[in-house]
């Protein structure tokens, strides 16, 4: 990836740390299939530019001085590129690479770069999201999975249900979007492929929503920018509660291995239990657990404290912990605490 700090082109070599030049226009060599790659520029979002034969330093270099179009291949397999320039407009932008990419995808032709222009981003993203998106998309090269073409996202999603049908003999029901970067056609998907339940979407801190259905859609404001604008009949959200990460409520978080500040097996039991009280001492909303493997591998007195934290919750005669499905299997068809279909009267 070339950057400029308005003196030298710079190369940022792979998975080295950002520097703030390297939020500076840049540019992705498509590497002769479709390829929807993803970074952030301060200066604005350029045009496509068609690239004909072997892309070099130098041709980097001219596109982001002029942006120039060269000529495509006379066969048709074309590899498109994304130069800069400073004043075009980002929703033009978008529009453009839409058209161009299916245009493309059409006549088989091979690349396309996408871009977000940083500065407004900042003006309608919260800041911490949008630096979450950035380290994940930005520094591994992936791609922004928002601007990804309807069919590309239904094979990425049934390719995945399909080899855990296959290799595990488990039938997938739900779906968290990569980063919670869902867009429309990730619902859209899912509700065409009979997904039970989806579960990217955030909610604000100091709210505790219920699993709901997108039969109709939510009243409040969309939290992380990511909820649908239509409706998906029998498609069900089993949303991410803002945790509480400190007894103050001054830092909050969608998943467990996001509160930076539990450092011992007591501030993490603690964390748990003045969670799972807030969700039970309103209307006994369910209390998600959500989080990475990775969260208990980094410090081992954290599953200590899940541990304690479980046995002691079972303590209540009328917790449960269950899966998403079972969630919503309750909420569909309530039943008493004497008629409840589930137990585990085992000690962790």
């Amino acid at each position: 990836m070339f950057g400029s700090d308005g003196i030298r082109y710079t190369w940022r070599k792979p998975n080295s740390p950002l520097s703030a030049r390297d939020f500076n226009p840049t540019v992705k060599y498509g590497g002769g299939k479709i390829l929807f790659w993803g970074c952030f520029c301060a200066h604005g979002v350029g045009e496509l530019v068609k690239i004909n034969g072997i892309i070099n330093a130098d041709d980097y270099i001219n596109i982001l001085k002029v942006g120039y179009i060269l000529s495509p291949f006379e066969n048709g397999a074309e590899i498109l590129q994304f130069g800069f320039r400073k004043k075009h407009c980002t929703n033009q932008a978008l529009i453009d690479i839409t058209e161009t990419t299916r245009e493309a995808l059409d006549q088989k032709q091979f690349a396309a770069g996408v871009f977000v222009d940083l500065q407004k981003a900042f003006d309608t993203v919260d800041h911490e999201i949008l630096l979450y998106k950035l380290n994940h998309n930005c520094v591994r090269g992936v791609s922004l999975k928002w601007f990804k073409a309807l069919e590309d996202l239904q094979m990425e999603i049934l390719t995945q249900k399909n080899t855990i049908q296959q290799e595990i003999g488990t039938t997938t029901l739900g779906w968290r979007t990569p980063f919670l970067a869902s867009q429309e056609n990730t619902f859209k998907v899912l509700a065409e492929n009979q997904f039970l339940y989806d579960s990217s979407l955030g909610t604000f801190p100091g709210t505790r929503w219920w699993p709901y259905t997108l039969d109709y859609l939510p009243s409040l404001p969309c939290y992380m920018t990511n909820c649908p604008i239509d409706a998906y009949p029998g498609l069900w959200e089993i949303p991410l509660v803002t945790l509480q990460c400190d007894e103050s409520a001054t830092s909050f978080a969608s998943m467990l291995d996001e509160c930076t500040n539990l450092d011992t097996e007591e501030s993490t039991y603690n964390m748990l239990m003045i969670n799972f009280k807030l969700h039970y001492e309103d209307s006994k909303q369910p209390f998600p657990m959500f989080g990475h493997s990775t969260w208990f591998d980094n410090a081992p007195y954290r599953k200590d404290a899940v541990i304690r934290f479980m046995n002691d919750v079972r303590k209540f005669n009328d917790v449960y912990f269950v899966t998403a499905q079972q969630a919503i299997q309750w909420i569909k068809s309530p039943v008493g605490i004497d008629e409840m279909p589930f137990s585990c009267d085992r000690r962790i």
